[in-house]
């Protein structure tokens, strides 16, 4: 199995590469950085799209998995269950997600239509049909089983959805803008935010499953 992260910023990376370096003393960790400097024991990929997006956290494991043909686990880097080394050894034909947004599990398209606009989603999905209710996945912590042609399937669609979906969030930001209401804080440091959705779609356009897994079983929170 393959352990990555992602980390933009001077002061995102200097704070948490310790903890990064040291998990690495052990296990390979693959970081997708602008920073490598700060991750000398890691196996760093160099970040140089401006503005950031949070998407390419998603095609980056992704791609790791249909490259190496393994089983790969992507973890935030400020994220507590990086320490806990019983992760390491998970096995499933699942994508593991650790829960879906508390407040906000699933979307109808009505729901979805108030925070996101919906023209591009003809481009990207034929049936819509069997999409509602969306399931709203929270991404701090996801395992990507290799599951062969689905793989490769997940990571075409995560690429093609990734503008569409970036596009969408700027004009939703904007739009909220002009009329006064305040934006969530995340659109400050790039953008493709909530990207949870899109990884949602993109799963369910590949009839790949998924299921909720207690990562933080140990109470790292």
């Amino acid at each position: 199995m393959i352990h990555c992260s992602f980390s933009i910023g001077e002061r995102f990376s200097k704070k948490y590469s310790s903890v990064a370096n040291s998990f690495s003393e052990t296990k390979e960790l693959h970081v997708l950085t602008d920073k490598p400097k700060y991750f000398e024991n890691c196996i760093t990929y160099e970040y140089t799209h401006t503005p950031m997006s949070y998407i390419d956290k998603l095609i980056f494991a992704v791609s790791l998995s249909v490259t190496n043909r393994k089983d790969v686990i992507y973890y935030d880097i400020d994220s507590p269950i990086i320490r806990d080394v019983k992760i390491h050894h998970i096995k499933s034909d699942k994508v593991l997600i650790p829960w879906l947004w508390l407040a906000w599990p699933y979307s109808s398209y009505e729901s979805l239509e108030e925070l996101f606009v919906h023209d591009w989603l003809d481009v990207f999905i034929d049936d819509k049909s069997n999409l509602y209710p969306l399931p709203n996945i929270h991404e701090e912590v996801l395992f990507f089983p290799y599951l062969l042609s689905k793989s490769h399937d997940l990571l075409r669609d995560l690429k093609k959805i990734k503008p569409l979906w970036e596009a969408s969030v700027k004009k939703t930001v904007e739009d909220a803008q002009k009329k006064g209401k305040s934006v969530v804080n995340y659109n400050k440091y790039g953008i493709g935010f909530s990207e949870g959705l899109p990884l949602s779609l993109c799963l369910a356009k590949n009839n790949i499953e998924f299921e909720e897994y207690n990562f933080f079983e140990k109470n790292l929170m």
